[in-house]
């Protein structure tokens, strides 16, 4: 799937095109987890490791 496929699959306007060629490439080289705020990569099932909490905002 490319990423434009993917961006339209998601169907969601909070989801960026660099998020959805982010999830891509981790995808391609199989990397499970991801240094990130952005909660978009655990709903798209990357693991967050993360040194914070994410429910405090």
């Amino acid at each position: 799937m490319s990423a434009m496929q993917r961006l339209f699959a998601q169907n969601n306007r909070n989801v960026s095109l660099v998020d959805c060629l982010s999830f891509e490439i981790m995808d391609s080289l199989e990397i499970k987890y991801a240094f990130a705020f952005d909660r978009h990569f655990e709903e798209n099932g990357f693991t967050i490791a993360a040194f914070h909490n994410p429910d405090i905002k």
